[in-house]
């Protein structure tokens, strides 16, 4: 009895292990599906020499619904979709955009590119200087070529970088409309974190670094 409960056991054990297997492999397939299906591969990979980039039909469909969801909230806005390396895979304007919200968008995306190891969006950047009133960062955000104002957002399939879109045209919707329309084309992405209001006023600068030691007295000289 104690033999065919211990094989009984031993059955019920080996079958967990083999459906936790299946499992990880369902799992890691499906992840590699969603990957392959939002980015180039074959030939364009090779000439690319990177197969971690968002493809044309991806980013085409990105900038559709993007421009769909403008259109639902009765909003106009200029989209773009960048590569890693920063080159435009699509972009699209409503009709009566203005110029100054068309670069701005391209701006939003292009910040992404240069800071996206540190940044998801460029709502994080604009939380880390105007949003807490740190005139200092804002400065040097811009001064290096960026553009902290939220609606900018990195691309992630399966927890990989494989472009940037940025949005302009509308405050309120720039933001939503990107995440929404990456979420229904790429699938998950890093949750938005919580937009800070703009201060009144900017606040003191604080100093970044400790100030330097006192120098040693030097020694009179012996006379």
């Amino acid at each position: 009895m104690m033999e065919d409960s211990m094989i009984k056991q031993t059955r019920c054990v080996l079958a967990g292990m083999i459906l936790a297997v299946t499992a990880f492999g369902l799992i890691s397939d499906a992840a590699a599906q969603n990957l392959s299906k939002v980015v180039i591969s074959g030939a364009a990979a090779k000439r690319a020499q990177t197969n971690e980039e968002i493809s044309l039909y991806a980013a085409q469909k990105i900038v559709q619904v993007t421009i769909d969801c403008a259109k639902q909230h009765n909003v106009n806005v200029a989209v773009f979709v960048l590569a890693p390396n920063g080159a435009i895979v699509s972009a699209g304007r409503m009709d009566g955009q203005s110029r100054g919200n068309i670069v701005h968008a391209l701006k939003r995306a292009e910040t992404i590119i240069n800071w996206h190891q540190d940044f998801s969006s460029t709502r994080d950047l604009y939380n880390q200087g105007e949003g807490i009133g740190d005139l200092n960062r804002t400065i040097r955000f811009y001064s290096q070529d960026g553009y902290p104002v939220p609606g900018g957002l990195s691309i992630m399939a399966d927890d990989i970088f494989v472009g940037a879109i940025g949005v302009g045209g509308s405050v309120q919707w720039n933001e939503y409309c990107a995440y929404d329309a990456l979420t229904k084309i790429v699938g998950r992405q890093p949750p938005l974190t919580k937009i800070l209001p703009s201060p009144t006023q900017f606040q003191p600068a604080t100093p970044r670094f400790p100030p330097p030691p006192p120098h040693p007295e030097q020694p009179q000289p012996q006379r």
